[in-house]
């Protein structure tokens, strides 16, 4: 039932992102990263884990260069599609240093210097759907969610989503190797799962406490 779940919200969310036009695809591209350039967690980041946009994803070949031109280290993925997992290098020129993969998506070369999460303090991940609880859905390889198994509490890890891409909290199947994001930022605000379960465990505490007067 979960896996016909997903695939059927993947299906949905592929076809509302194919509708989008390039304008508004790149409008709201540009709005997503004045949004996620205005946070703390990045203006803090000496290392930015980010990754180049592939279709109708969000686009992120100018937040790559904006991160270079801040004076941070860029790490992009490269696939391991034999183990469905991604190795990791840093990045100093994209004119240079990536190549295209068989998939067309432009990934480092795999002679440039090898990083791990740990290296990095702020993780950018893409995916088809996200809610405000921070779960997450992707392609179905797997990939983000083994990356994401070796971050810590050093890192935060952010969800990159247009507004139409966040679904209702129970939209997205939770399967025992989902790892949820700490924040999705679209071109309208902020989402920060922390904050969202801070808020019901307040809502939670009154409606105990409503109990106990009544």
């Amino acid at each position: 039932m979960s896996q016909r779940k997903k695939k059927e919200l993947r299906s949905r969310m592929k076809l509302m992102l194919a509708a989008m036009g390039a304008a508004v695809r790149s409008a709201r591209s540009v709005a997503i990263h004045s949004w996620l350039t205005e946070q703390d967690f990045y203006n803090e980041a000496r290392s930015v884990l980010a990754y180049m946009s592939f279709g109708t994803e969000v686009q992120t070949e100018a937040l790559c260069e904006r991160i270079l031109k801040d004076k941070k280290t860029l790490v992009l993925p490269r696939m391991k599609p034999a183990r469905h997992s991604l190795a990791l290098h840093e990045v100093t020129d994209l004119n240079v240093d990536l190549l295209m993969n068989k998939y067309g998506i432009r990934e480092p070369r795999p002679t440039l210097p090898s990083r791990r999460v740990s290296d990095t303090q702020l993780i950018l991940v893409p995916g088809l759907a996200f809610d405000e609880f921070g779960n997450r859905l992707g392609r179905g390889l797997g990939c983000y969610d083994r990356l994401l198994a070796d971050a810590t509490p050093d890192n935060t890890t952010v969800g990159l989503a247009f507004e139409a891409q966040i679904v209702g909290g129970m939209d997205i199947p939770e399967d025992e190797n989902d790892i949820p994001v700490d924040v999705i930022v679209t071109e309208s605000r902020t989402i920060d799962r922390r904050d969202v379960f801070d808020l019901l465990k307040r809502r939670e505490a009154r409606l105990r406490a409503c109990k106990i007067i009544n």
